[in-house]
Formats: C-alpha cells, structure tokens, sequence
C-alpha cells in the first residue's frame, strides 16, 4: 500500500541500526564492569530484534521504541566509554 511507511530495509535504516549496536559492543571491549555487561546485553538484544525485521518488519510504534532504544544506547556508551581513537 501507498501509505505504508518503507521497511527499515527499503529505507537503509537496518543496516545503521545494526552498525550503530555493533559500534557500541566494539566501544565497551576492554570494560570489565557490571554497566559495561549491562549495555553490551542492551546492544546485542537491540541486534537479534532488529534483524528480526528482516523476515518480518515491525509497526510504527515498535520500529519507533526500538529506535529510541538504540539513540538511548548509544548515548550511554558515549557518556560511558571513551570515544574510539584511530
């Protein structure tokens, strides 16, 4: 239908949401702490759900939890870890 926004593959948005989560596990190695276990869990449980949408894209209202959920995460390895150098 017409009015259907575009899956997060048509858009492109998968692809960034994946390398967004992936980014945030490769900034917390090295950080052997319960909120760095805490945010690594939070990261790979926003990857198996948003591979999921491959096979089946969500809602509106899931897509848009799913991607606050993702700018929460990356703000908080942000404030966390120390930005990556190189």
């Amino acid at each position: 239908m017409e009015d259907d926004p575009p899956t997060p593959k048509d858009s492109g948005s998968l692809a960034i949401f994946e390398s967004t989560c992936d980014e945030c596990i490769k900034r917390l190695s090295g950080f052997d702490t319960d909120r760095a276990d805490e945010l690594r869990e939070e990261a790979r449980s926003l990857l198996v759900e948003i591979r999921s949408w491959r096979g089946a894209p969500p809602n509106v209202t899931e897509r848009a939890h799913v991607v606050t959920r993702v700018m929460d995460l990356y703000r908080a390895v942000s404030e966390y870890a120390l930005p990556l150098r190189g």
